[in-house]
């Protein structure tokens, strides 16, 4: 398969899905500012799901960065990636309008697991495939322990305090913003 079509079909999913979630917000009933307070736990769940997809989608492209050949199996994990994130509209919705019940949180959390553990395996399978020349120690996988372990702790966590959920996701994004980001290196 040819990478600049791939990846091409990649965005333009990824852009349909930010711009689905965004038509899940409700609109506050009036122009007070109560109405806007009630409208700010779906604008958080929004927030950080936006931001989870912005930051993953960044790593999906630094990972085929230097990816000559897309095979099979890189093809069906991608649509399985694909395919978990297409659900965040529906999941970041369900969250926002309940965020202090189980079951939504608990949703999100797998949606989020699922999701982490298909670009896990697609990313294993391209630097398997000895053409695309990955080193994976490019792809340091310790960090994704630590990722791993937060949303773990987050399955125990959400059966006692169900808000938990969000609060996973934004440390998992503090710390993958953090990563992305690296330190400042200023030259005198």
């Amino acid at each position: 398969m040819v990478k600049e079509r791939f990846l091409n079909y990649t965005d333009a999913i990824v852009a349909i899905i930010a711009t689905i979630m965004i038509l899940e917000l409700p609109i506050p009933k009036n122009a007070s500012l109560s109405a806007l307070k009630l409208a700010m736990l779906p604008f958080f769940a929004y927030l950080l799901s936006f931001l989870v997809i912005w930051v993953v989608w960044f790593n999906h492209h630094g990972l085929f960065n230097s990816v000559r050949k897309i095979n099979a199996r890189v093809y069906w994990y991608n649509g399985l990636w694909i395919f978990t994130m297409s659900l965040f509209p529906f999941f970041t919705a369900w969250v926002g309008r309940y965020p202090d019940k189980v079951l939504p949180e608990f949703s999100y959390l797998s949606l989020i697991l699922l999701w982490s553990i298909s670009f896990t395996l697609m990313e294993t399978e391209l630097i398997r495939e000895k053409e695309n020349r990955l080193n994976a120690n490019d792809h340091n996988r310790y960090p994704r322990k630590g990722y791993y372990l937060i949303i773990l702790t987050g399955f125990g966590v959400v059966w006692f305090y169900p808000v938990y959920v969000l609060l996973t996701i934004l440390i998992f994004l503090i710390l993958s913003i953090r990563r992305q980001v690296g330190p400042r290196v200023v030259v005198h």
